[in-house]
């Protein structure tokens, strides 16, 4: 019974073969006759499930990307200004490729008044405080028209207004151009700064252009320096009437001296006035032959103004010269007592006596230079 079995299944396996082997040569046959023949590795495949297609997703296009530019500027090119003297700042602009060009700028800015004053660029007061607007004619092409020009020095303003006639629009100024100058005058020594309140920029239709910077600056004024200053004093010569003979020197730092020529006539008392370069350090000294000489203290001293070094007296009896009065000052002095050898002549008055030993001896022992105190 189960061989029975197993070769009926055989027999219904063999038969769906079959037909399976005819249908696919009805197909081929098919083929054929329409002259499409399949290779004979087709025949027997089974069906493949066709890919679907991706379309790639386009990329949007951008606009390319703008390199235009707007700027104005504030430049105090002065720097630190003494009190009662000028300083200048100038305003700049700077345009990059505009897609239209600027046909007009207008500007508002303020300073400190109480600092600083405009000084008017005209010289014509019926028309009030202005500035000089002069450099625009190098940054239009055509003719200059000023709406405004006007500094208001109480309440620290200034305005102006500039467009032209006739001349290309400017869109690229291929770098900062400078437009206008203030010539500021100090006052007190303090720092202004020259900032922007507005500003705008017009085309030739009379639409505004955008601003994309405003940079301020500020002008800073400092106490007048003096050129020149003074040094006073004086100095006495023990045992003489006359001190117009002394030799006073002062010398800075930077090794520029100033000296006191011996004058006779001079002032009798010793009293002397130096004019000196100011901000600088000196040192001053004073001497006479037969005499210890004097030394500034503290020696050196920055001279600012009029300054003084107090009364000084020099000490008399150093014969030989060599800034202290000892044995060998009395002793050649006394060798030529009686005598008018002027190198032993003490107080100057002609002879060597008692008055040129005494006031050697009084000063026995002593040396220089002397103590001589600034005031």
């Amino acid at each position: 019974m189960m061989k029975t079995l197993r070769k009926a299944t055989a027999r219904r396996a063999g038969g769906s073969m079959l037909v399976v082997v005819l249908l696919a040569l009805a197909s081929a046959a098919t083929a054929l006759a329409a002259g499409n023949a399949p290779a004979p590795s087709q025949l027997f495949q089974s069906p493949v499930t066709p890919t679907p297609t991706v379309t790639p997703t386009p990329t949007p296009t951008l606009p390319p990307p703008t390199t235009a530019h707007t700027r104005l500027e504030v430049r105090c090119k002065d720097g630190v200004v003494p009190v009662g003297e000028t300083g200048t700042c100038e305003i700049w602009i700077d345009l990059d490729e505009l897609p239209k060009g600027v046909a007009g700028v207008e500007a508002h800015l303020y300073f400190y008044p109480n600092v600083a004053q405009v000084v008017d660029a005209d010289g014509n007061p019926d028309n009030g405080v202005q500035i000089s607007l002069h450099p625009f004619s190098y940054f239009f092409t055509g003719g200059i028209f000023v709406g405004q020009n006007l500094a208001d020095n109480v309440a620290g303003g200034i305005d102006f207004a500039v467009t032209q006639a006739g001349g290309i629009p400017v869109a690229d100024t291929d770098g900062p151009v400078h437009i206008a100058t203030i010539e500021f005058l100090g006052l007190e020594p303090d720092c202004t700064p020259v900032e922007w309140v507005a500003a705008i920029l017009s085309d030739e239709d009379g639409y505004g252009i955008g601003l994309d910077e405003l940079v301020p600056d500020e002008l800073c004024f400092i106490e007048q320096q003096q050129s020149e200053c003074k040094i006073s004093g004086k100095v006495e010569l023990q045992g003489r009437y006359d001190h117009t003979v002394a030799s006073v020197e002062f010398c800075s730092e930077d090794g520029d001296c100033y000296l006191v020529v011996p004058v006779p006539g001079g002032s009798p008392d010793g009293s002397f006035e130096l004019i000196v370069d100011c901000n600088e350090l000196y040192r001053g000294t004073a001497s006479m032959p037969l005499y210890l000489s004097a030394l500034t203290k503290p020696e050196w001293k920055e001279v600012t103004g009029e300054e003084c070094v107090e009364d000084i007296r020099l000490l008399g009896g150093d014969a030989n010269g060599d800034n202290a009065i000892d044995i060998l000052d009395v002793a050649y002095i006394a060798y030529r007592f009686g005598g008018t050898d002027s190198s032993a002549d003490v107080n100057g008055d002609g002879g060597v006596n008692i008055l040129d030993l005494t006031v050697t001896a009084a000063n026995f022992g002593r040396v220089g230079p002397i103590s001589w105190p600034w005031c």
